[in-house]
C-alpha cells in the first residue's frame, strides 16, 4: 500500500477559556486544586457562551447550539487554512475531504459538504468518526482511498467541539472536556518529508456502553472502565525504542504520565498539551503534533502516535520523517 504523506497540519482552538476556577465557582462540588491533583488540567477550551454555561450548566443541550460562538464550519474552516498554508498548497488542489467529529450538528447533510462549499471546492466529501480514534482512521481511509484514485491531496478535518454535550453540574466530565478542531493536509502521490506508517486501527466493541452520547442529551461515560482501557490500549502501539517523541490520545495528564513511566519513556520525549486544552477528543492528540509542527520540522524527528477512543477503539501509527533526497 503507498505511503500516506503528510503535507501539512492545522489547529483551531476557541478563544473562551474556561480555567479550574470558573469550574469551581460554579459550585458542583470541586474545586481547582483537585482538578489540578487528579487531572493535571488547568485550562480548556469552549465554543460555548461562557454566561449560558454560567446561568444554564449546558442542562439542555438542545440550546447549546444556540449558545455556541462557532459552528463545526467554522471551526473546520480555521483549522483547514491552517494546515493548506503549511503544506503550501490551495484550497483547489484538494479533491478529498473526509470530515467526523463526536459531536456533529448535522448528521445530514455531511459536514465535509459543508466545510468543502466554504473553502469554494468540489471534492469527494464525507463523514467518518471513530470518537476519540477519529485521525488514525481517516488516515487509514484516506490511504487506501487516495491509492486508488486519480487525486493529488486530501484534507482530513475532526471537528471536536465536545463541551455542547457536556452537563455543567456533574464535575468529572466538564472537567476533562474541552473543543479543538483539527486538520490535516494528506497525499500518496506527492512526498513529503513526513509520512504516516504502520497506522493500525481496531475496536473493543463489548465496551460500547462506557462512554456515550446519545442524540440530544449529555455525555456520559463509566470513568473507571475507560480510565483502565486507556491504560491498558494506549501503551500497544508504543515501540520499544524511545529514540521518537511520542503522542498519546490527550485523556488527563494523570494518566499520560502514568504511561510513559511504564513504558520508560523520558520526559523530553513526551508532547502534549491536554494540561493546557484539556481532553479534545480526537483532535487533542493531532493539536499536539500541530503545536510542535514546525519543531518536528526543523528537527526531522519521528513521532510515535497511540489513541483510544469509545467504542472502544483504539489505534497506533509512526509519523515518520523522510529523508530529503
Amino acid at each position: 500500500m503507498s505511503s500516506l504523506y503528510i503535507h501539512g497540519i492545522g489547529h483551531f482552538h476557541p478563544p473562551n477559556i474556561i480555567d479550574n476556577k470558573f469550574l469551581e465557582n460554579l459550585d458542583i462540588g470541586t474545586s481547582a486544586a483537585w482538578i489540578d491533583e487528579r487531572l493535571g488540567i488547568r485550562e480548556r477550551r469552549t465554543v460555548l457562551d461562557l454566561d449560558y454555561i454560567r446561568t444554564t450548566k449546558n442542562s439542555d443541550v438542545r440550546a447549546a447550539i444556540d449558545a455556541s460562538l462557532y459552528t463545526n464550519t467554522d471551526t473546520s474552516e480555521r483549522a483547514a487554512r491552517m494546515a493548506l498554508r503549511r503544506a503550501g498548497i490551495h484550497a483547489s488542489e484538494i479533491g478529498f475531504v473526509l470530515s467526523g467529529s463526536s459531536g456533529p450538528i448535522h448528521s445530514s447533510p455531511p459536514e465535509a459538504c459543508m466545510l468543502a462549499d466554504r473553502l469554494g471546492i468540489v471534492p469527494v466529501a464525507f463523514d467518518v468518526n471513530s470518537a476519540c480514534n477519529t485521525f488514525l482512521t481517516h488516515c487509514s481511509v484516506a490511504q487506501a482511498w487516495l491509492g486508488q484514485h486519480e487525486c493529488d491531496y486530501g484534507l482530513l478535518v475532526q471537528a471536536e467541539n465536545f463541551t455542547r454535550s457536556l452537563d455543567y453540574s456533574e464535575r468529572t466530565n466538564c472537567s476533562l472536556m474541552g473543543d479543538a478542531t483539527t486538520a490535516v493536509v494528506v497525499s500518496t502521490k506527492h512526498a513529503s518529508c513526513f509520512s504516516l506508517e504502520q497506522i493500525r486501527i481496531a475496536a473493543l466493541p463489548s465496551l460500547w456502553q462506557a462512554a456515550v452520547i446519545t442524540a440530544g442529551k449529555h455525555f456520559i461515560q463509566r470513568t473507571a472502565a475507560v480510565k483502565e482501557f486507556a491504560l491498558a490500549y494506549l501503551q500497544r502501539g508504543i515501540p520499544s525504542d524511545h529514540d521518537s517523541f511520542v503522542v498519546f490520545h490527550q485523556a488527563n495528564l494523570r494518566i499520560l504520565e502514568t504511561s510513559i513511566s511504564k513504558l520508560g519513556i523520558p520526559p523530553e520525549r513526551h508532547l502534549y498539551n491536554v494540561d493546557r486544552f484539556g481532553n479534545c477528543a480526537a483532535a487533542g492528540s493531532v493539536s499536539v503534533l500541530s503545536e510542535n509542527w514546525d519543531r518536528l520540522s526543523q528537527e526531522s524527528a519521528s513521532v510515535a502516535i497511540s489513541t483510544v477512543g469509545a467504542g472502544l477503539t483504539y489505534g497506533s501509527a509512526i509519523l515518520l520523517s523522510v529523508p530529503n533526497d
